[in-house]
C-alpha cells in the first residue's frame, strides 16, 4: 500500500460519494485519483486518440503489473453489471490487437 500511496502523489486525491449501481442503498465514500495536466506524466492525447491509448496500454508495465490487466478488469466488471461503454470496448479490442501483434 505504501508504494501505491507514493505513486499516487502524482495525482490529485478527492473523497467522493459513490452511489450503488442500481440506486438501492446509501452512497459510500471512495478515494478518487485523477491525473491532471500539471502531472509531468500527463498527456491528453489518449483521450482523443483511442489507438494511441491502446498502443500505450498494450506495452505499459508498472510496478503493480501490466496496465492492460487494469483495463481488462474494468471491461469484465462493466460486462458483469450490464453496462456497455463503446470507448472501453474499442480500447480493449485495440489493446488486444496490439498485444497480439507484439507477440507475432
Amino acid at each position: 500500500m505504501s508504494f501505491f500511496i507514493s505513486r499516487a502523489r502524482s495525482y490529485t486525491r478527492e473523497l467522493v460519494d459513490v452511489f450503488p449501481f442500481k440506486g438501492d442503498g446509501p452512497p459510500v465514500k471512495a478515494l478518487l485519483y485523477t491525473g491532471t495536466p500539471d502531472n509531468p506524466n500527463f498527456t491528453p492525447r489518449p483521450i482523443s486518440d483511442v489507438e494511441f491509448a491502446a498502443a500505450t496500454i498494450a506495452k505499459a508495465v508498472g510496478p503493480s503489473g501490466p496496465n492492460a490487466e487494469y483495463l481488462f478488469e474494468l471491461e469484465t466488471f462493466l460486462n458483469s453489471v450490464g453496462e456497455h461503454c463503446g470507448y472501453i470496448e474499442r480500447l480493449c479490442a485495440l489493446t488486444r490487437q496490439y498485444m497480439q501483434s507484439e507477440k507475432a
